[in-house]
């Protein structure tokens, strides 16, 4: 065994690294458990998906895979699909495989880039862009004096680095990961030695003495057979038996492909695995079938098996396989057979007891009207806006400061206290800041410095959940029912729908059952935060949001600074109202490192919005020192950024040297910092910011929302 084995493993992040480096060097990988590894590294490989079918360069499959789904998995690379080969020598029971590898290719075409192996052994890389090499073992050898040289090309796969054998070792790049674009064709002497599709095919299979081989394989592939589900099922797992099929035929014709006997049984062993989730479907004898079948499709000529042995090797992996699967696989699940017809199933219902058990069930659980009227109304949250248990989204266009507003009544419902002049139910928060989340300590210090101490009722997280990720989603469900919170914030809808399509049914259908779970499990008003188009219409995506809301508000910016308003776009029960008048505070919360002034936003209370109407214009606070920065910036962005846009220290410069002689110390510095964080907070009547991006840090101005605002704004 390599010294490599006393190596430290690496990190699933270090893996999802390397992961993500081969997907976009355009390789097809795959996720592999190498938990079930033998320590000579060649046996019992559990494939987590049909690598054949699935291997990806996609990078945002391949960081769900090794970020979400499989963290700390080995990675495999398809060779075909990734147009490498590989010559694979090794140095073992007295054979020098790379001595011959050397002599045979590498004297004369010289070496390519070397990945090594955890025994001592090579990985020498090169491309094959047609093709033109296949897979097989012992290519420069013979049976009595075998060389120790593998092919690894088209049909065949490789573990890559850093992928670690728990007790056997690591696979690393002695010289670091090569550029794959940049490797030499493959040597015309190795693809020779090992042609696509293997050797010369055997006829060994025609031989009488293969007759019960042949006769075992014969017969309907995949044949149904009578079984009992498993208990315990998950109900989307229900199939139909060509469901099933479909997910175990990329398996299937991997061992039917495969023409190293050590991948053969590998093959066995992963198409087995997955075949003991079907048992409702096929039996054992069946499972045995279907691999002797993919035997003799293959017309796999080892001469070293005979009919016993390719007997042995299918029923010892299959039985095997099958003990091992429901024990050790993390979800241990089976397949249900799902019924064929509506008909059918209505059939099956009626005339089976335990069908019988469930109609009684559903009986019980129907209400007659007496049993409903007296039904005391669904509980407040913040009374005449949001009931408890429901599903409710707070939505806005960008830069309306609905975060501010969902932040502000999480504050009430912590602490008790009425919002906006209504009632509220003090209950705890969850808030899930998935966007933003550096600046939440900012906004809840000026939180804190308008109304009080928050509390200790307010769970926050500080990074997204998708609810595309089941296992992950589940955890936050049962943390929120441990919580038993009132209210739980999303914010926001997209930072927790990554790669899912917002304009998809199917896609939303799949985030309101996620956001819906948690309000089943704690009776919460649960709170997406979701975008609106810029001119502020209605919420973006698909319908299917509609139809799952309980309330739907909106928070609108104002023409006039620190000024809003929250509109109940939709109500199911409760009575639809006017809107509610907002009115937002500046306050400082903290110096940067530059030693300037840092500050936030807070929701004022209830009479602030009409304070804030009455007194004159000069007496906003946030006016003072600021307002004649605020139109210097937005001249000079519309003159000199008109094209490429200006960054912060640009404008200031074009300000200092427009506006103050040219003289730095004019403008103090924490008042132009100011003046353009309140810049970045006017919006035309549309709601649509006055200040944009140009790209990066850079800044210009929208001339029709500029052209929208007050006179002296607009300079």
């Amino acid at each position: 065994m390599s010294e490599s084995q006393d190596v430290v493993p690496p990190t699933p992040q270090e893996i999802l690294e390397a992961a993500l480096t081969y997907a976009r060097a355009g390789l097809k990988i795959y996720p592999v458990d190498i938990r079930g590894l033998k320590p000579d590294g060649k046996k019992d490989v559990y494939v987590p998906v049909p690598w054949k079918a699935r291997s990806s360069d996609d990078l945002h499959q391949v960081r769900h895979w090794w970020a979400d789904e499989f963290p700390g998995y080995g990675i495999g690379v398809d060779m075909e699909k990734s147009r490498l080969a590989v010559a694979d020598a090794d140095v073992k029971d007295g054979v020098d495989g790379i001595a011959r590898l050397e002599a045979e290719v590498l004297r004369r075409d010289g070496w390519s880039a070397v990945s090594r192996t955890p025994s001592d052994g090579v990985h020498v890389w090169y491309r094959d862009p047609d093709g033109r090499m296949g897979s097989g073992a012992n290519i420069f050898g013979t049976k009595e004096a075998p060389s120790g040289v593998d092919g690894r090309g088209v049909g065949g796969t490789i573990f890559m680095p850093p992928t670690f054998v728990p007790g056997y070792g690591q696979y690393t790049w002695p010289d670091g990961i090569p550029d794959f674009e940049s490797l030499p064709d493959v040597p015309a002497k190795l693809v020779a030695a090992c042609p696509p599709g293997g050797k010369a095919k055997s006829t060994q299979y025609d031989a009488p003495e293969y007759a019960a081989v042949r006769s075992a394989a014969q017969g309907p592939f995949m044949t149904s057979t009578q079984g009992a589900a498993a208990s315990g099922t998950h109900a989307d797992r229900t199939m139909t038996i060509e469901q099933a099929q479909a997910r175990l035929m990329p398996l299937w014709e991997t061992v039917r492909d495969t023409r190293s006997p050590n991948g053969l049984w590998q093959a066995v062993a992963a198409f087995a695995r997955a075949a003991a989730h079907y048992q409702c479907f096929w039996d054992r004898a069946a499972i045995e079938r279907m691999v002797l079948h993919a035997y003799a499709e293959g017309g796999h000529g080892y001469t070293e098996l005979d009919s016993g042995d390719v007997r042995a090797i299918s029923s010892a992996y299959a039985m095997q396989a099958q003990a091992r699967a429901l024990g050790d696989l993390d979800d241990g699940w089976e397949a249900v057979p799902e019924p064929a017809t509506l008909e059918q199933a209505i059939a099956e219902t009626a005339a089976t007891p335990e069908g019988l058990d469930a109609v009684e069930a559903l009986l019980a659980e129907m209400k007659k009207p007496a049993e409903l009227v007296d039904r005391p109304p669904q509980p407040y949250l913040v009374k005449s806006l949001l009931n408890l248990n429901s599903v409710s989204w707070l939505i806005g266009a960008p830069g309306s400061r609905k975060s501010f507003v969902a932040l502000d009544m999480a504050g009430h419902v912590a602490r008790g206290l009425p919002w906006q002049g209504l009632k509220v139910r003090q209950g705890r928060v969850v808030l899930i800041v998935a966007e933003g989340a550096g600046g939440i300590g900012g906004r809840m210090k000026a939180w804190e410095l308008e109304h009080g101490p928050m509390g200790e009722e307010v769970f926050v997280l500080l990074r997204p959940i998708q609810t595309s990720n089941a296992a992950a989603w589940a955890v936050l469900v049962e943390a929120c029912r441990r919580i038993g919170p009132a209210l739980v914030v999303v914010d926001t809808q997209a930072r927790v729908t990554v790669g899912m399509e917002e304009n998809s049914a199917k896609d939303m259908g799949v985030f309101v059952d996620a956001v819906s779970a948690i309000q089943r499990v704690t009776g919460a008003c649960v709170m997406p935060i979701h975008h609106t188009g810029r001119n502020g219409g209605d919420a973006r995506g698909s319908s299917a949001l509609d139809g799952a809301q309980d309330t739907e508000l909106k928070v609108v910016a104002n023409t006039e600074p620190l000024r809003g308003e929250l509109r109940v776009e939709k109500q199911k029960d409760l009575a639809e109202r006017e809107p509610i008048k907002l009115a937002f505070k500046v306050h400082f919360v903290g110096v940067d490192e530059d030693g300037d002034k840092v500050t936030s936003l807070a929701v004022a209370g209830a009479d602030a919005f009409l304070a804030a109407e009455t007194a004159p214009e000069e007496a906003e606070p946030w006016e003072a020192g600021h307002a004649d920065v605020i139109v210097q910036l937005f001249k000079v962005l519309r003159d000199q950024g008109r094209k490429g846009g200006l960054t912060k220290a640009e404008a200031r410069t074009a300000i200092v040297e427009r506006f103050y002689g040219g003289q730095p110390k004019a403008l103090n510095k924490s008042t132009f910092y100011t003046g353009w964080d309140r810049a970045q907070e006017k919006v035309s009547g549309g709601g649509d910011p006055v200040m944009v991006r140009t790209g990066g840090a850079r800044w210009t101005v929208d001339e029709d929302a500029l052209a929208s605002m007050p006179a002296k704004v607009q300079g």
